[in-house]
């Protein structure tokens, strides 16, 4: 199984391409991110502590770990360790060693890394829509820094998609035509 993650600043679009690559590539699971139904039904107005994300860290580990077991051909993530890993350290200004384990022995085959270059889009767990540049640099750095391999998500509408889905089918040697 080749894992897929779709990361990147809040509002930059990755749960809509994390379905739209779901759906294109075949034989594939969508691992949608655990955070956001967390705090949909336990903190709706986006206040939470630390401890609160420690809990959806854990949850979401066991999630990500559940969904390798799977038989698929791909495993495709909304969101990933990293987004906790900016999260932690833009929040909190730490480092766990929850995250720093998981990145250790956990590399996707592939990570898309989604730009802000895209309209903000307002919802009462967001909270950051003057800093997604800076997050975003963030995110890059530590991609760049573990030798990630990855792709940039960027550009406008079907566009955006469609150039992301040729730059994974690239990095990951899949024959694109069978997907016209």
């Amino acid at each position: 199984m080749k894992i897929i993650s779709i990361t990147g600043p809040e509002s930059s679009g990755k749960s809509e391409f994390a379905a739209y690559l779901a759906r294109r590539l075949k034989n594939s699971i969508l691992c949608p991110e655990f955070a956001r139904s967390y705090m949909e039904e336990h903190l709706p107005d986006g206040n939470y502590s630390k401890e609160d994300v420690k809990k959806m860290l854990a949850a979401q580990i066991d999630i990500w770990s559940d969904q390798e077991l799977q038989s698929s051909d791909y495993l495709i993530l909304d969101g990933d360790i990293l987004i906790y890993a900016v999260w932690v350290d833009f929040v909190f200004g730490e480092k766990w060693s929850e995250i720093e384990d998981y990145l250790m022995h956990h590399r996707p085959h592939l990570t898309a890394l989604c730009t802000p270059d895209i309209p903000w889009q307002p919802d009462p767990l967001r909270s950051n829509p003057t800093d997604r540049d800076i997050l975003f640099q963030k995110y890059k750095k530590i991609i760049l820094e573990r030798n990630l391999p990855f792709v940039e998500v960027s550009g406008d509408g079907e566009k955006r998609f469609e150039s992301a889905f040729t730059l994974i089918c690239r990095a990951l040697a899949i024959d694109d035509s069978k997907y016209q």
